[in-house]
């Protein structure tokens, strides 16, 4: 097992779900070189989900500047696989740290598998440099609302809302509130999945820096929570 270290240089300011992006292609990337990735999701009919997130930003990166992003798997825990991320100025300081639960998923059922039914299982590194674990965001009382129906270019190739498109949401609907302003801390959870035409209630509310929105499909589904703070 290795450290997926990748050295980036973004022209532009990085958006919100962009850093996002980037940790998603990192994480995919990683599973293809530990033998995690296509060549067996594929032929098992599988399907990698993030379950939660936790993201927390020391400093936004510069339009122009270089920094490096690491990432390496934690040990397996019975359905999730926990995953970190490292953001790294050239010269080794923190810029910000990650870390997520995933799962693997099965493509019909859209049920969350056993990885001992299929022989998986990672034993993770240990670097001293983990992120906590997310847990469950914690909720804002609900000042407003909105409608959103899930358009096509918003789905990633699994079928469903692209994760990284729920910050660009959220964002929008909050609107001129964090325009020019940079995430510092993410909380998120992925409840369930959002596909095409599917129409969500949003409530979201705020308390000062920090903002909570949640998704919901008719009165009882939850779809996905965030808590996002920004400075």
């Amino acid at each position: 097992m290795f450290v997926l270290k990748q050295e980036l240089t973004l022209h532009e300011e990085l958006k919100t779900s962009r850093l996002f992006l980037l940790l998603q292609e990192t994480a995919g990337e990683h599973c293809e070189r530990i033998g995690l990735g296509k060549a067996v999701t594929g032929p098992n009919n599988l399907m990698w989900v993030v379950v939660r997130q936790l993201v927390e930003m020391e400093r936004w990166p510069e339009p122009g500047e270089s920094f490096r992003l690491l990432t390496w798997p934690g040990d397996t825990r019975h359905m999730f696989y926990p995953r970190f991320h490292r953001l790294e100025s050239l010269d080794g300081q923190l810029l910000g740290q990650c870390s997520a639960l995933w799962t693997l998923v099965d493509r019909d059922s859209r049920k969350m598998i056993s990885p001992a039914a299929y022989g998986l299982d990672i034993k993770g590194l240990v670097t001293g440099q983990e992120a906590r674990l997310p847990s469950a965001p914690a909720r804002l009382p609900a000042e407003r609302q909105a409608d959103y129906t899930v358009s096509p270019d918003v789905l990633d190739s699994n079928g469903h809302m692209n994760n990284t498109r729920y910050y660009d949401l959220a964002e929008s609907v909050f609107g001129p509130a964090v325009q020019g302003r940079h995430l510092c801390r993410a909380m998120t959870e992925y409840v369930a999945e959002a596909r095409e035409g599917d129409r969500m209630r949003l409530d979201w509310g705020r308390e000062g820096d920090r903002f909570f929105i949640a998704g919901s499909a008719g009165e009882d589904k939850t779809l996905f929570r965030m808590s996002l703070e920004y400075r």
